[in-house]
């Protein structure tokens, strides 16, 4: 390692903040993982370094490109490429760790980090006027672990033209040279743990797995290194507020408004109707379908088979009662009433089957259901009044309904007999429902369906089913019905899970790109599109080093998720229950404003909408940052002055300097006293505090 790599500045003694450097503070671990540890010292010292005297009190660890004193560029530096490094950040807070190009006229922070375990940024600098000229964004990991907690990766990929920033392979954010230059010049690598001095830990360490370094072949700079669009998580749960459930664990508990994109329904777990509809603006939010559900009849509860009537704009279910329900609407109020209504012959009229997948919605208008008497039936609105009626099936039980109906566009049910085989009620020349046995390949069970919940959707292209075997086949209609098993390599080794791209269940069909959906034993968000007569596979929930988005797993009680699938946004409950939905769109976030705070999940910008209404980082501001003789305090996001809140200034060395109180929205603070340098700006109310870095020029 000591061949490419040094463990002290350059310049000896030299350091960023609290610490200085030794070779001592580098280590490795078992498994090949480099830690980086830093160790309070007592007393303080003084080191002198870079022509200037600094008061330090943590001995630290760091690695650099090798340097040699005199020479430069450095004879192992990089100029372009990509450039990332997979690290757990130090769980103690706060200290400075960083990872980062230097040039000299250019500066290029991968990432900062060390004010909270939740947070890092990203910069590009421009030293070439003498003073500092940057554009710093923070990131931000809302939910789930912290940085801390789990390894991952920091990324930037440098060519002429810009600088784009990676968290765990997604954009963070791209710089274009149009906003701030870089220059062609070679860069040291460095990654350095740095303290600060207001910090009270004994110790400190980040751990590493990984360096990588890759170039341009043949210096072409035009070569493609990030998609325009992928698909995007977002989590309408996280904004619906502390009165809404979580998403029931049935399967077809979610359903979309079919005239009204904007519009999704679920059940929740306390056996209510919920809706979360978007805005102009693209925010949700989520109410419940008011209604009386403490009705003397069981028929209260939303129990399970979300179905949305297309040509009457109704939420249709199986009630507590197992018969059909629905939720009808008129101007903006919701009003309820059952399918079957014919109180008087209820008794003869079997309800709805408890087996999941159990109402469907043809697209001729009539509801298709499986029977408590396992025979397919449907009611048909007739002059204003829903007639029910039963499928005529062969004497036999092998042809009974077992569950997964699906309904063809031709208005054919198609469905899983008791025989595990698929079969179909087709329309005949007289306008009749016929029965019919699409797998009718006698001498094999090979092609017979899983008994998972979820396990067959329509599509123009056949009927596409999870398999015994956990794989996704097809069946489709050439002047008779033909297997298919779609050709796909199950159990790559690469996957990091064992078989986790065989098929769990919850398929679903995107129309708009011809692709079928499912969960992957690895309980993430998989598909097959079709191109031509290929077919491609791929996961929709490629956050690789998160499990966070994944729908199900076999270790609790949510095991089948529903979803959702039109024109590229998949709908899904997720495995904490979260009703959430991944999108293609462009993923693209180029030069936004500087010092915005951007959400690491979702690439999102954070805005003043969202749910963040509380005083900390997220709204403070502090501009100009650098500042000549007064600095602005900016408290947004309608935190109130009254608040209390009262600021100080402090060196470095972590001498308080000048204090007072915020009295207004912007504050304006006199630092023309002070040296040029690097202070800290602490804010506190009654409730917590905040740090912020600005430098005085």
């Amino acid at each position: 390692m000591s061949t490419n790599w040094q463990f002290t500045p350059c310049l000896q003694n030299w350091g960023w903040g609290a610490e200085y450097y030794r070779q001592s503070q580098v280590s490795l671990l078992p498994g090949g993982y480099l830690r980086l540890t830093a160790d309070k010292v007592s007393p303080f010292i003084i080191t002198y370094g870079s022509n200037e005297h600094r008061k330090v009190s943590y001995k630290s660890g760091m690695i650099q490109t090798k340097c040699v004193s005199g020479v430069w560029p450095p004879p192992n530096g990089y100029k372009y490429g990509m450039f990332e490094v997979r690290c757990k950040l130090p769980s103690g807070e706060p200290t400075w760790p960083a990872f980062w190009l230097y040039s000299g006229p250019t500066e290029i922070d991968i990432f900062e980090a060390g004010n909270t375990t939740r947070e890092s940024s990203n910069n590009v600098h421009d030293w070439t006027s003498g003073t500092l000229v940057g554009c710093q964004v923070i990131n931000h990991k809302l939910n789930w672990d912290d940085l801390s907690q789990n390894y991952h990766t920091y990324s930037a990929v440098w060519t002429p033209n810009e600088v784009t920033f990676f968290f765990d392979g997604r954009e963070i954010r791209t710089v274009s040279s149009s906003s701030i230059p870089t220059f062609p010049y070679e860069a040291d690598i460095i990654l350095n743990l740095g303290m600060v001095s207001w910090s009270n830990l004994s110790t400190a360490t980040m751990d590493i797995d990984f360096v990588k370094v890759y170039q341009f072949k043949n210096n072409n700079y035009g070569l493609s290194y990030k998609s325009s669009n992928e698909f995007i998580h977002h989590d309408i749960y996280e904004t619906a507020g502390s009165n809404i459930p979580l998403v029931n664990y049935k399967q077809q508990s979610i359903t979309l408004n079919t005239n009204n994109a904007n519009e999704v329904f679920f059940i929740g777990t306390d056996k209510r109707l919920y809706k979360s509809t978007r805005s102009s603006s693209g925010n949700w939010s989520t109410a419940k379908i008011n209604y009386n559900y403490n009705v003397p009849l069981p028929a209260a509860n939303v129990e399970a088979d979300l179905a949305y009537h297309k040509q009457y704009n109704y939420v249709l279910y199986r009630g507590g009662d197992s018969r059909i329900q629905f939720f009808g609407k008129s101007g903006n109020q919701y009003w309820h009433w059952w399918i079957d209504d014919d109180w008087n012959n209820w008794s003869s009229i079997p309800g709805v089957s408890s087996t999941y997948g159990s109402i469907k919605v043809a697209p001729n208008g009539i509801i298709v259901y499986k029977g408590t008497d396992n025979k397919v039936h449907y009611y048909k609105n007739i002059n204003g009044d829903w007639k029910h009626f039963t499928l005529n099936h062969p004497n036999n039980s092998s042809s009974r309904c077992k569950g997964d109906i699906v309904i063809a566009s031709d208005n054919n049910i198609i469905y899983k007999g008791y025989d595990n085989r698929l079969q179909i009620f087709w329309i005949n020349r007289d306008g009749n429902y016929q029965h019919a046995w699409i797998d009718d390949y006698w001498y094999t069970s090979s092609y017979t369906v899983n008994s998972k919940p979820g396990s067959i959707v329509y599509s123009d292209d056949g009927i596409y089913y999870n398999g015994t075997d956990n794989k996704i086949h097809r069946f489709y209609w050439s002047g008779d019905w033909y297997h298919q098993l779609l050709p796909y390599s199950y159990g790559t080794s690469s996957l990091g899970y064992i078989n986790g791209d065989y098929v769990r269940g919850s398929l679903a069909y995107d129309k708009s790109t011809k692709s079928v959906l499912y969960i992957g034993y690895d309980g993430r968000v998989q598909f097959f599109r079709k191109n031509g007569s290929s077919y491609y596979h791929g996961w929709i929930n490629d956050y690789w080093v998160t499990d966070e988005y994944d729908a199900d797993n076999n270790t609790n009680t949510y095991k089948y998720s529903s979803t959702f699938a039109t024109n590229d946004i998949v709908y899904y409950k997720r495995k904490d229950g979260h009703l959430s939905y991944f999108k293609y769109e462009p993923c693209e976030v180029l030069d936004p404003p500087c010092n915005s705070h951007i959400n690491l999940r979702s690439t999102d910008i954070i805005s003043d909408q969202d749910d963040l209404r509380r005083f900390d980082d997220l709204n403070v501001t502090l501009y100009p940052n650098p500042a000549q003789n007064f600095l602005n305090i900016e408290i947004k996001n309608g935190i109130s002055i009254e608040d209390r809140i009262q600021y100080s200034i402090y060196s470095l060395e972590g001498q308080k300097l000048t204090s007072g109180y915020i009295d207004v929205t912007i504050q304006e603070v006199n630092i023309s006293e002070l040296p040029t340098g690097t202070y800290l700006v602490k804010l506190t109310n009654n409730s917590n505090s905040v740090n912020k870095i600005f430098i005085k020029q």
